[in-house]
């Protein structure tokens, strides 16, 4: 058996008093290497050895001797203490500085999409399918902006912006959202495959900041479009104009235009202020450009597409060129 410090653990919070008092103990099987008590019950399991299962504290004279198993002790803690609920802000931030570690971690969202879908199998296959090493499109946020996500309606407000893009033809992964120390406490920042597209430090946090920044994501995004657009993607709004166009994609797409060929095409077609619902439109003018010049570069190709769709009688044209019409 170990020999280690059985402290007590207390948590105060001046409204409320003590919130939570524990053994500064965990308990965890050494076959599963997976924690199956903490603090108090993790003591009972002291007492009362079972196999397997060993008991084990991360201080050691006062001070933390094993961060990891300290996280996950204070993890715990803090689900006992706040239930389904989120600790107070302000300890929130404390323990992160304690610990050194986001508070997306010691919430336990460090692996998983803090996102609309809180499905763990239809996260699952959205992982698989995107098949992320980097997250397309996220949300990043200093430590005081861990409240806005956490108390306010953040699943309604980013599925109702989602839905607003898809009827502009914009599809939009799962959008990761974390907390990071390095940034400053008001700072959030919109980045798409790592790359910061926007930052922005907030003065006032009041119940407009969620909408605001949910706003701005969207607006950002929309602009940074053919940074995201992905093969992926291109195949995701392909496979989703099957079933309304089968003509103009069965044997068209990826037969006679490869996937990479489109998603080139498209970074420059949106690059001009253009929305993907014109994609069947570029698809049908793609085709017939290949067709007369099957040598064409990328670069020809797209400037064909663009020739083809940006009438002046388009209409996103024609309301730039008629600004005063009544």
């Amino acid at each position: 058996m170990d020999l280690f410090e059985t402290a007590d653990i207390v948590i105060y919070i001046e409204s409320r008093g003590v919130v939570v008092k524990e053994k500064s103990l965990l308990a965890f099987d050494t076959i599963s290497k997976k924690v199956v008590a903490t603090g108090n019950d993790a003591e009972d399991m002291l007492k009362n050895p079972q196999e397997n299962i060993k008991v084990i504290s991360p201080l050691r004279r006062g001070m933390i001797a094993d961060y990891i198993a300290a996280v996950e002790l204070m993890r715990s803690l803090l689900r006992k203490a706040w239930g389904q609920g989120l600790p107070d802000i302000s300890i929130l931030s404390d323990l992160c500085r304690l610990l050194n570690v986001s508070a997306d971690l010691l919430l336990g969202l460090e692996y998983k999409n803090f996102a609309e879908n809180n499905d763990a199998k239809t996260q699952d296959v959205i992982l698989q399918n995107l098949g992320i090493c980097l997250d397309p499109a996220a949300i990043i946020f200093g430590v005081d902006l861990v409240q806005v996500f956490t108390d306010s309606p953040y699943a309604e407000l980013m599925t109702a912006e989602r839905m607003q893009m898809s009827k502009e033809g914009f599809w939009l992964p799962t959008v990761r959202i974390r907390d990071d120390l390095q940034l400053r406490p008001r700072e959030f920042m919109v980045t798409i495959y790592d790359r910061v597209v926007y930052d922005e430090q907030v003065e006032v946090i009041d119940d407009t900041t969620l909408e605001h920044i949910i706003r701005t994501f969207g607006q950002e995004i929309r602009k940074k479009y053919g940074m995201l657009l992905s093969r992926d993607i291109v195949k995701k709004l392909t496979d989703n104009f099957k079933i309304s166009c089968p003509a103009l994609i069965e044997g068209v797409v990826p037969e006679k235009i490869s996937y990479c060929l489109l998603q080139e095409v498209l970074k420059i077609f949106l690059s001009r202020g253009n929305t993907p619902k014109y994609l069947p439109r570029v698809i049908e003018s793609l085709e017939s450009a290949l067709y007369r010049n099957p040598d064409a570069s990328v670069e020809q190709l797209a400037e064909q597409v663009c020739i083809d769709i940006e009438t002046p009688d388009n209409i996103a044209a024609f309301l730039v060129l008629h600004p005063d019409r009544n």
